[in-house]
């Protein structure tokens, strides 16, 4: 049985008896694969199939020998890491290493050989947190907060209140305070 993965890099790996391949080409009839280490590259050969939605079991058509052991530590290693960055990406609020250690702590014990280390996924945790929490504003107009913002009469926007649940605030540039003041008399 054959499937396919997602690389760490987005492109697809086909795992295949243990062992790790990468495409090489596409024809009419094939998809002709090789194995991802330089000092091997032993072909294999699936039929035709749709790489982005590929089935759960492909049909393996021609495989080659390789002159090395089984990938199965790295390709473990690799499942460990999607399953991290799968989390990360679901909840963007939680942090690398809260991401990280959640996701240890459901790997079973004969699996626990395989975990990649904070360090080594430290980076690619914290750019996949960054692609789903917005840029910090660089100015006040970068902040949107619908409905909130008022203009004074010299054009300059200020946030007009701001209710959070446990409380409302108000603000104004100084000039305005004393406005402020004013209508809270008559709220």
């Amino acid at each position: 049985m054959a499937y396919v993965v997602q690389g760490s890099r987005g492109g697809k790996i086909l795992i295949h008896e243990g062992y790790r391949y990468q495409k090489n080409r596409i024809r009419l009839n094939a998809i002709h694969w090789r194995c991802w280490r330089n000092t091997c590259r032993a072909p294999l050969r699936t039929a035709v199939f749709d790489i982005q939605n590929a089935p759960n079991n492909i049909d393996v058509v021609y495989v080659s020998e390789h002159d090395h052991q089984e990938d199965q530590e790295t390709i473990d290693s690799a499942s460990i890491r999607q399953r991290m960055v799968n989390h990360v990406s679901a909840n963007p609020e939680v942090s690398g290493r809260q991401a990280y250690d959640n996701v240890v702590q459901q790997v079973p014990r004969n699996e626990r050989d395989s975990i990649p280390t904070y360090d080594c996924l430290r980076s690619s945790l914290d750019r996949t947190r960054r692609k789903h929490i917005p840029p910090i504003p660089a100015t006040i107009n970068d902040v949107a907060i619908n409905g909130r913002w008022c203009l004074t009469k010299d054009g300059d926007q200020f946030l007009s209140k701001l209710d959070n649940g446990w409380g409302i605030a108000f603000s104004a540039l100084g000039r305005h305070l004393c406005v402020w003041e004013i209508v809270m008399t008559y709220i």
